[in-house]
């Protein structure tokens, strides 16, 4: 609490200072915040029945962020779980709300999503920083509009357009580990009609040993990666109103996972195509998109010397579109209507090189929809209404398992089929022009994915077996809100969210086979998550900008049939308590300062409660300057304070990084 005290009490000063220079400053111009991500329309974002995070290109650039989840970890009802850093294998983990994985939250890249449906998985660094123009973070229940996987929220990240101008860039970091990442980047319209952006980008660290001392066994080895990305778009304007992209990312990375012969690789191509159309009577967009994954990783013996043990491959195919259509009707109404589908194939194998031994699962799914909603203006637009409502449903097909070692090898499953209805209804009041009341309620599902249903691997003396008659997660989820503006430059939102989710899947203990002790998995829980999240950002002069933020989150078991000790157990990686507090100091002519601290609370490793993962608090500092008008270098400092704490149980933290950027643009 002395800390806390301490981080308030500065902040106080900052906001009140009044430096004699500062006054020849300019006043600050408050720009209007736009969000389309919410209700899948351009709106402000007092206009929308949600608690919005909106990033911009500015914030991004002030950040000297290299990662995606180092800008998202700082947001309010957020938490990243990434325990070995720039070492760390895909995928990562970012949830919203206490829904305590993944697969419940969902992430979106221009509108299209990134949770495969093989698991629901997202691989955070297949987006380079460099590339992105904003990120739209849109806490709570949006099934109603985006189906599937939007239960704790959805984060949609937009990309860069290509530049009016030809722009080029290169960019060198050096820092701890032994890490090297190099960008460039070229962007350009050409004719005024075709535009292009390119970007390059690679890393590679030599890692660290991130296993506990305590814990290290004569195997143990350093965690490494080596990763590079090419991501390029074409756009082509058709007329003032409409354009078409096109879009293509191939994404490789190799990993050392911190043992002898324990390693992998993943190789990702991601095309896709879009046209949208902005005209004065309706807005239309259409998007498709394809993922073709190549996965493969050794699994080393634990007698020495170590050899390889096991090799698995897998092959994942993910290919969908979306389309949208917005008008206004009558003056008061903005009627929204759209389909999506999505179609993905997995096809993973186990070879063993210590016995003779093969495993293969295979399976495929469907997914449809229609979405329909109205925003409803009354009062002279103080008051809007916004009803939506979508229908799923998936049909889950070819799965199939074959193992040698069993009887009969081969195990064909029963095509599925399933669905969902999920309404939402929420309510906007502009009490004042400066306040806003907001509140909405709706229902939420997740289909099960193809990794929950099908798939089956060991690790250590534990297996994991599919359960090909999984169900549907799904809930009833509301919040309420106040948006207040004190001024031009101080802005504060308090919301209170609860979700109640039924037939959470989780694995569960299902006996012994032999050595190994057997799980399944199985709609087994339900699970309870509220809270409230309190969040401010001031800016009382153009070149000092503050925020903070603070969110409780209570996420539980509150059933557990068969494991009725684990009900009122904290859900795993769930910290109770979190917040987030920092300034940056911006003038041009003088250097680019900012402070960032993190204080995240006690959680828990596992739904039994038996390992703490104890709470900590970290502290960050960048320096940028530009050198010249084509050079920019900075300098940034991540855990100043060289703190170590697990995100992992027996994993640590690296501590205290330094890492130095130059950037030439032209």
């Amino acid at each position: 609490m002395e800390k806390l005290r301490v981080i308030m009490l500065v902040s106080v000063v900052l906001a009140c200072s009044q430096i004699s220079w500062a006054q020849e400053k300019e006043k600050a111009i408050p720009i209007k915040e736009v969000v389309v991500t919410a209700t899948r329309t351009e709106r402000e974002v007092k206009d929308v029945p949600a608690s919005v995070t909106v990033i911009t290109k500015q914030d991004i650039e002030k950040t000297s962020a290299r990662y995606l989840t180092q800008i998202l970890r700082d947001v309010c009802g957020i938490d990243v779980y990434n325990p070995q850093g720039l070492t760390r294998s895909t995928p990562q983990r970012l949830t919203m709300r206490g829904i305590p994985h993944q697969r419940g939250n969902l992430i979106l890249l221009d509108g299209i999503p990134l949770n495969t449906m093989y698991g629901g998985d997202v691989a955070f660094n297949e987006v380079p920083v460099e590339n992105i123009e904003r990120i739209e973070v849109v806490r709570g229940a949006t099934s109603s509009l985006y189906g599937s996987g939007a239960m704790g929220g959805v984060i949609n990240i937009i990309t860069k357009q290509p530049e009016k101008e030809m722009k080029n860039s290169l960019e060198a970091t050096f820092g701890t580990l032994k890490t090297w990442n190099s960008r460039a980047t070229t962007s350009g319209t050409l004719k005024d009609k075709f535009g292009y952006f390119f970007s390059f980008n690679r890393l590679e660290t030599d890692g660290y040993i991130s296993t506990e001392k305590e814990y290290r066994k004569p195997y143990t080895t350093y965690r490494t990666r080596d990763h590079e990305d090419i991501y390029t778009k074409f756009t082509y304007d058709i007329d003032p109103t409409s354009n078409i992209s096109l879009s293509y990312s191939h994404w490789h990375e190799k990993v050392g996972g911190g043992q002898i012969n324990y390693y992998g690789s993943t190789e990702r191509e991601r095309p896709t195509l879009g046209y949208e159309k902005k005209a004065e009577k309706y807005n239309l967009s259409i998007n498709t998109f394809f993922l073709d994954e190549d996965h493969y990783w050794n699994y080393n013996s634990y007698v020495s010397p170590y050899p390889v043990k096991k090799r698995n491959h897998r092959d994942v195919v993910d290919a969908g579109a979306v389309v949208s259509l917005s008008m206004p009707l009558g003056g008061r109404h903005v009627f929204t209507v759209g389909t999506d589908y999505r179609w993905a194939r997995i096809d993973s194998r186990y070879e063993w090189f210590t016995t003779i031994r093969e495993q293969r699962t295979r399976g495929k799914q469907h997914r449809g929809s229609f979405f329909i909603q109205d925003e409803i203006k009354l009062l002279g637009e103080k008051f809007i209404i916004i009803p939506s409502a979508r229908g799923d449903w998936y049909r889950t097909y070819g799965g199939s398992y074959y193992d040698t070692t069993k009887t009969p090898q081969e195990v064909v499953y029963n095509a599925k089929t399933s669905g969902a209805f999920n309404p939402k209804l929420g309510l906007v009041y502009h009490l004042t022009d400066s306040t806003t009341l907001y509140g909405s309620i709706g229902r939420s599902f997740n289909a099960p994915y193809l990794y929950n249903l099908y798939h089956q691997w060991g690790y250590w003396n534990k297996w994991w077996e599919g359960n090909p008659d999984l169900g549907s997660e799904y809930g009833i989820q509301g919040e309420w809100g106040i948006k207040q503006g004190f001024g031009e430059n101080l802005d504060v939102k308090l919301s209170g969210f609860y979700n109640d989710i039924n037939d959470w899947i989780g694995s569960v203990y299902t006996g012994k086979s032999g050595s190994l002790y057997m799980y399944q998995y199985q709609n087994i829980s339900d699970i309870v998550t509220s809270g409230l999240e309190l969040e401010a950002k001031y800016r009382p002069f153009p070149w000092l900008s503050l925020y903070a933020n603070y969110n409780y989150t209570h996420s539980e078991i509150e059933k557990f049939p068969g494991k009725e000790e684990l009900e009122g157990n904290w859900l795993e990686n769930i910290p109770r308590h979190k917040a987030n507090f920092g300034f940056t100091f911006d003038d041009p002519d003088i250097i680019t300062f900012s402070i960032r601290q993190r204080w995240v609370g006690k959680r828990y490793y596992d739904n039994e409660n038996e390992h703490v993962l104890n709470k900590y608090i970290t502290w960050d500092v960048e320096f940028s300057r530009n050198i010249t008008k084509y050079v920019k270098a900075s300098f940034e400092v991540e855990n100043i304070t060289n703190r170590k704490w697990e995100e992992y149980y027996k994993d640590e933290v690296p501590g205290r990084m330094f890492f130095g950027r130059l950037k030439f643009t032209y």
